[in-house]
């Protein structure tokens, strides 16, 4: 699946539920140096509090530092 198919899935249960995309948060495997993991970082609003890929783990209880990880989908 492409990361778009998966956004608007993500989307659709959120709104049915009543959520945000601000008010959730998600724990993404892929990381943001690949394609699907970056384009969900562009693509998605949630609070990011893991990734995991093949070159490592990083997790933050409290979110990860967006701006931080929009610089890594800029450098990939």
């Amino acid at each position: 699946m492409t990361t778009r198919s998966v956004r608007m899935f993500v989307k659709g249960v959120q709104e049915k539920l009543g959520h945000t995309q601000e008010g959730v948060t998600k724990f993404v495997t892929g990381g943001p140096d690949g394609d699907l993991g970056s384009n969900e970082v562009l693509m998605g609003r949630e609070n990011v509090i893991g990734i995991a890929d093949g070159s490592g783990v990083i997790y933050d209880p409290n979110g990860i530092d967006r701006d931080g990880l929009l610089e890594l989908v800029a450098n990939r």
